[in-house]
């Protein structure tokens, strides 16, 4: 609820920033969304990691590294243990969940406007797919990121 509460006034706030009424030097909507999504993406799990490396060119590479993570474990033991998680994964997983929020409140907020009325949002998004595929093409055939 706590988080809920504080991912719709980040909204607001990016909203105000983005708005005519900032009177502000510095916008600082764009370092709070990049913040947001660093939260989100720090999980490999969960975000693809696109940035090849030298060896390997073919598929999501944290996909390839988690089925090669399992086979690993399958290999030591066979059966699972049940790991606690440590104070440091519990607080990433905190501030996962409150990135989360307050994207699902951007989005909810600005609607089908989002990347026109807070652009930095759209880039930090497509930042990764640019860099990675900077001729807009993967495998002779164009993506399409509209």
């Amino acid at each position: 609820m706590l988080q809920s509460r504080a991912a719709d006034s980040v909204a607001a706030f990016v909203d105000l920033c983005n708005s005519p009424l900032w009177t502000g030097k510095n916008n600082p909507s764009g370092k709070v969304i990049k913040n947001i999504l660093v939260f989100l993406c720090r999980d490999t799990r969960v975000t693809p990691v696109f940035g090849a490396p030298q060896n390997e060119i073919d598929g999501i590479i944290s996909l390839n590294e988690e089925k090669s993570a399992a086979t690993q474990k399958k290999g030591a033991g066979g059966a699972k243990d049940v790991e606690e998680e440590t104070e440091q994964q519990l607080m990433m997983r905190l501030n996962q969940r409150g990135a989360l929020a307050t994207f699902k409140a951007l989005a909810t907020r600005f609607g089908g406007s989002l990347f026109d009325q807070v652009p930095q949002f759209w880039l930090g998004i497509s930042s990764a797919l640019l860099e990675t595929f900077p001729d807009g093409k993967y495998g002779g055939r164009y993506l399409y990121l509209c």
